[in-house]
């Protein structure tokens, strides 16, 4: 008597992760107890070195109430990587930016200020 192969289910075998890939699922949701979301502790940092490469590649071209959507942005994922003086820093060039802002655009990102200033109170030290 010859024994019987025993089989795996499919999603957990290197041929059903490659069938998933095929179908356009990514290969991740096919393994049992993986997330195909990164984690938050490697989401956040990944997040401050994008946005910051972007507002630098901008420069001056940049939307004047993108720019400080992102500057408040950049300051809040700086401090919940816990790291003040980088918030800060972002605050300050939020702080200068503000003074030269139209009145429409400063009416436009008036919660997004409220929020930077909120966050600039929070701030140990």
């Amino acid at each position: 008597m010859v024994p019987r192969r025993r089989r795996r289910a499919p999603g957990l075998t290197r041929r059903g992760r490659r069938a998933a890939a095929h179908r356009g699922r990514p290969a991740s949701s096919t393994r049992a107890g993986r997330s195909p979301t990164p984690s938050a502790r490697t989401a956040r940092p990944q997040a401050r070195k994008v946005l910051g490469g972007a507002l630098r590649r901008a420069g001056g071209d940049a939307d004047a109430a993108d720019r400080v959507r992102a500057l408040a942005y950049l300051a809040e994922l700086a401090v919940r990587a816990g790291d003040p003086d980088a918030a800060r820093a972002h605050l300050d060039e939020l702080d200068a930016l503000t003074g030269a802002l139209d009145v429409g655009v400063r009416d436009a990102v008036g919660p997004v200020l409220a929020e930077a200033a909120d966050l600039r109170a929070a701030l140990p030290g």
